[in-house]
């Protein structure tokens, strides 16, 4: 077991200012990479299923929050929607800082606020998952990451 929980995908580590963030990093693809994030109190270990039908087609990347999964404790132990934000955005800029985006993919609404319209990188979509079988949320991902991409390159809003 590696820190709080055994990921069936390998994981890397990012040392950031606030926090050692644990992450996935995986498939392949073209365009604009898929962000899988968890909400409190879970970690990335909730996309371990769902991963697989995507990253065939995608470049897939699942960190863990600060403090939860693998990930290190959060600089001064403060865990409040701010500090969480101000740690992935971060995690993002070091991860992908020459990516014209990100597509996000939420557990829960409140997981990927903020991000949508607040941050330098353009993020072209934001998706939002169901109760629903690992393969049908894989391929309603993968579905959702195709139509924002074409929409992207055609100049259209997503």
């Amino acid at each position: 077991m590696i820190g709080a929980y055994e990921s069936p995908h390998r994981q890397k580590f990012a040392d950031l200012e606030n926090a050692r963030i644990a992450y996935v990093d995986t498939g392949r693809g073209e365009g604009a990479p898929i962000v899988f994030l968890h909400g409190n109190p879970t970690s990335s270990y909730l996309w371990r299923n769902i991963i697989p039908h995507v990253a065939d087609r995608y470049r897939c990347l699942a960190p863990d929050l600060a403090g939860m999964g693998n990930s290190g404790p959060m600089a001064g132990g403060r865990y409040r929607f701010f500090d969480h934000y101000r740690v992935m955005a971060d995690w993002l800029d070091t991860i992908l800082p020459d990516e014209p985006g990100a597509i996000l993919v939420g557990r829960a609404r409140q997981t990927c606020r903020g991000f949508n319209n607040q941050r330098e990188v353009t993020v072209p979509g934001v998706h939002f998952v169901q109760e629903d079988s690992a393969e049908a949320i894989g391929r309603a991902i993968s579905a959702f990451a195709g139509d924002v991409l074409d929409k992207d390159a055609a100049g259209l809003e997503p």
